[in-house]
């Protein structure tokens, strides 16, 4: 028999049999079956043992996802027992509930200079960012999808990528080098692109499991922009060109004039990505 009618995936169970003529500290062995198994076919479920004592044994186990249908929410489990010289018994049978997950906290967080994570919803195109999320109801090793989708408002969010993602103390972390993808299914892209000559981006990402049928809610957005940060130094000369006016020319005929700071360096922050090549004024 069981210690109860029902239980949920990852609780603790017992098995329990009444044993006669075994002699004290036999081995017990307990084969765990699926309710409806051929057990001429199909394999057991989990195998565990335990000793005779006093006229009793017992064994526990724990239900895991995996060991369920992924499409029902609840399955029946049986058990048979064996000792030496003893004839095989099965026991009643016992219900185990599938929990459903929960997903929260999602955030994009990205390492600055000194190796601090902060919350982004902005990174640079080939930026490396972590997402994470805080996880309920699923054990250590079970996994995740991770889907990572560009983000449209007036179509269909467009897949880019996904990856499996072990949880790890109730928590999953997955990094990812941002991309530049192109956008012109709605209209804020549309105008970006006539404002701009350009579309910025706009990522999301979700989090599935196959095994309970759950997806989590969108991910906040982060934006994939192009950034420049560089000083300019003369090839000729080795001077850095402080305080000096400069001109991003892209490869499209476009350009964008702007002037380094006092140590040389240009900043130039949501730009397109591109080719492209600078000239400065000649004082």
């Amino acid at each position: 028999m069981w210690d109860r009618a029902t239980a949920t995936v990852g609780e603790e169970v017992t098995l329990l049999v009444n044993i006669t003529n075994q002699y004290q500290g036999a081995n017990v062995y307990f084969t765990i079956w699926k309710d409806d198994a051929d057990r001429d076919k199909d394999m057991p479920v989990a195998k565990v043992y335990g000793h005779h004592d006093n006229g009793k044994a017992e064994a526990k186990t724990r239900f895991r996802v995996s060991e369920m249908d992924s499409e029902v929410d609840e399955s029946k489990f049986i058990f048979t027992e064996k000792s030496f010289l003893c004839k095989e018994v099965e026991s009643g049978s016992i219900t185990i509930k599938k929990v459903k997950p929960e997903f929260s906290d999602q955030k994009w967080m990205l390492k600055d200079e000194n190796g601090n994570e902060t919350e982004v919803n902005k990174a640079k195109v080939g930026d490396i960012v972590k997402f994470t999320a805080n996880v309920k109801n699923m054990e250590d090793g079970e996994k995740v999808k991770i889907k990572i989708y560009e983000k449209d408002y007036q179509s269909e969010n467009d897949f880019i990528c996904e990856e499996e993602v072990e949880v790890k103390e109730e928590k999953i972390e997955y990094e990812w080098k941002v991309e530049y993808h192109e956008d012109f299914d709605d209209i804020n892209s549309k105008k970006e692109q006539e404002e701009k000559g350009y579309t910025i981006p706009e990522y999301i990402f979700k989090i599935e499991s196959n095994d309970y049928g759950v997806t989590s809610d969108n991910s906040p957005v982060i934006e994939g922009v192009f950034w420049i940060y560089s000083q300019l130094v003369d090839i000729h000369t080795d001077e850095i060109l402080k305080n000096t006016e400069y001109t991003l020319h892209f490869s499209d005929g476009s350009s964008k004039k702007g002037k380094t700071d006092g140590e040389g360096y240009l900043d130039e922050k949501d730009i397109k990505l591109d080719e492209y090549y600078i000239t400065v004024k000649e004082n």
